[in-house]
């Protein structure tokens, strides 16, 4: 499938090819939202809306566009990853200057996907309840687990799903921690190739005490610098999690509120996606 198509969202699939097709990226999350896109496009000329809830549906859609799309760039980040790396002809300087842009490129968009993630849940909130969601910073989902947090979130919405919000909230902040690090401190990753072919990284500061890695220890390692991809399958891997957890909480609430209600399985795919995944290890 993805040597026909650049990149693209399939909905509609069998379970089996859900399951086994190594060129698709599934998942339930995606499947509920475009499920709940297709049925919005196809009945909001014959059902009667507000203005309110309208502006908000489309909020919620551009939102979906966008965290499909920074899925997408995860993907594509990988492959120029990996295909510079492999790349014989290229000196390892340029390679090490090629990636650390790339790393530094991943680490925003993975935190930009849980951004676009805190608009989903209007879906499951009545809509004279959505005035109660933070406002001044629409589009944060740190100030959306801020919010659920509060005793007052659980008179709108069900326990499972901020169960969902607060329990990312720990890889959330360790990609915040990378993105700031990068982004609003100037840090940048410091990269090396091992004899093996293997490359670590960190992220540096100078103490009294000398040079500290600044990287959350995620791999649980006692050491002063981390294998890359490990580093980067990890936490991209609990990213997903949280993707997957959110999408079946959501789905039960669209049950809760019709039994015969349908979800079309679906994903993403395209030419970089088939590489994405054998590098989480979603194949083995």
């Amino acid at each position: 499938m993805s040597s026909f198509v650049i990149k693209g969202t399939v909905v509609g699939c069998d379970h089996e090819h859900w399951k086994k097709d190594k060129n698709l990226l599934s998942s339930i999350l995606i499947s509920v939202m475009s499920t709940w896109e297709m049925n919005y496009r196809s009945n909001r000329q014959n059902k009667e809306m507000s203005t309110n809830i309208s502006r908000e549906y489309g909020k919620i859609i551009n939102a979906y566009l966008g965290f499909m799309n920074d899925i997408h760039n995860l993907a594509i980040i990988i492959d120029m990853i990996e295909s510079n790396l492999n790349n014989t002809s290229l000196e390892d300087g340029k390679k090490l200057m090629y990636v650390t842009l790339l790393v530094e490129a991943y680490f925003t968009n993975l935190r930009s996907v849980y951004d676009f993630t805190s608009y989903f849940p209007k879906l499951i909130i009545e809509e004279k309840n959505l005035s109660q969601l933070p406002s001044k910073k629409e589009g944060s989902i740190k100030e959306l687990i801020k919010y659920f947090k509060k005793d007052c979130a659980k008179k709108i919405i069900s326990q499972e799903v901020i169960d969902v919000f607060i329990n990312c909230e720990k890889n959330l902040d360790n990609i915040r921690t990378i993105r700031d690090l990068i982004i609003h401190k100037g840090k940048e990753p410091i990269l090396f190739i091992e004899n093996s072919g293997e490359v670590k990284f960190s992220i540096n500061t100078i103490t009294k005490d000398g040079s500290v890695n600044l990287l959350p220890n995620i791999l649980d390692e006692d050491s002063q610098i981390y294998d890359m991809k490990k580093y980067i399958i990890k936490i991209t891997n609990n990213t997903f999690n949280y993707i997957e957890d959110l999408g079946h909480v959501m789905y039960q609430e669209f049950l809760k509120k019709d039994s015969n209600y349908r979800v079309y399985l679906g994903g993403l795919t395209g030419l970089c996606m088939t590489n994405f995944i054998e590098f989480l290890g979603w194949n083995e």
